[in-house]
This record gives structure tokens, sequence and C-alpha cells, in this order.
């Protein structure tokens, strides 16, 4: 079974390309190259791309006033190509919150359960996309664990000033993973010093 195209492309919020924006981590590949998408971003990796899902959503705050579920989703999936009103209520329904509740998008207990609920939205639940063992394929039910969702938040974070509030409000089944995965900088960073 093919992969949803948001995670073939390591952009599961499935952000159009854009000329006047340059996400980092994005891939401006080759009309040569099969990971080539005309329409969509593909990210080197998924940090990224959830990373720029989580910018949108602080800049629709910032800079629109954005601060709701509804307004939000209206802006990021507007009624002339999608069923926004689904969407409004799926996002709402997993992030166990009204959809017209004000919200703030750069507290970690509201940016990652509503960057989630995208996610499963826009690529559907893991189990049916590619089969009830999709956990043993490296998948949680939000397509990813809870570490690559902290790590994507922590690049969304730098040079903002976000509510980092984890250790006081945090559940501690969302940091459940003993050592969470390297961030993409951590990453490159140990392969120049040659760990």
């Amino acid at each position: 079974m093919t992969l949803p195209r948001g995670i073939r492309n390591r952009n599961p919020g499935n952000i159009r390309c854009a000329s006047q924006f340059n996400w980092i981590g994005e891939l401006k590949l080759p009309k040569s190259d099969k990971r080539y998408d005309a329409e969509f971003c593909v990210f080197e990796d998924v940090d990224y791309g959830l990373r720029a899902l989580m910018k949108l959503l602080i800049n629709y705050q910032q800079k629109h006033g954005l601060n709701t579920v509804r307004k939000a989703i209206n802006r990021w999936a507007p009624p002339i190509e999608n069923n926004t009103s689904a969407y409004v209520k799926a996002v709402a329904k997993h992030m166990d919150v009204d959809p017209d509740t004000e919200l703030n998008f750069t507290d970690y207990t509201v940016l990652v359960p509503m960057t989630r609920a995208i996610v499963l939205h826009e690529n559907g639940n893991p189990a049916n996309q590619i089969g009830e063992d999709y956990k043993s394929k490296g998948y949680d039910q939000y397509w990813y664990t809870p570490a690559t969702y902290q790590n994507a938040y922590e690049l969304a974070a730098k040079g903002r000033l976000i509510t980092h509030t984890m250790n006081q409000v945090i559940k501690p089944e969302v940091l459940t993973k003993p050592k969470p995965k390297p961030s993409c900088l951590e990453r490159i960073l140990n392969t120049i010093k040659g760990a």
C-alpha cells in the first residue's frame, strides 16, 4: 500500500509550494527527481515538515489574530477546496476543545495536539492507510511519535517567544519515549564531528 502524499513528502500538513517561502529543510527538487511534487513542499526530514506546519499556525495567531480552531482551520483548509466544517470538528474533537475557544498556539500543550490532529486529518488513520501493524512499521496513532512532535516544536520555537510549559502541564504519557531521537541539527552536527 502506498503511503499518503503528506507522509511520503515528509510534509504531513500538506503545505503547498509557494515561491515566496523558503522553508528550512525544504527540498527544491528537479522535475526529474522521483520525489518531486509540483503542488506540495517536500522536506528532507519530517521534523522540518512538522516545524513548518507549527510555524504557520503560530503566524496565523500572531500576524492574523486567528486564535481558535475554527479560525485557523478556515485559513488552513478554506471551504473553496475542503469540507472545512468537518475539518474543524475533527481537529477540535482530537484536541478536546470547543472550536471557538480562544487558544495560545505558542503553548506546547495547544500547538502539539493541534498539529497532531491536523496530521491525522490530512493523512488519515495509519491503521486504515498502512494496516493494523502500523506500529511495527515505526508509526503511532498520529503517524509520528511524541518525541518527533517535540523535536519539531523545539525547532519551531527557535527565535520565538514560545510558552514552554512542558514540565508543569504535559501529562507524563506524552513524553514516554526514554531517549528522543536527535533533532536534524544534532544529526548533522554529529555527522560533522564524526560521531
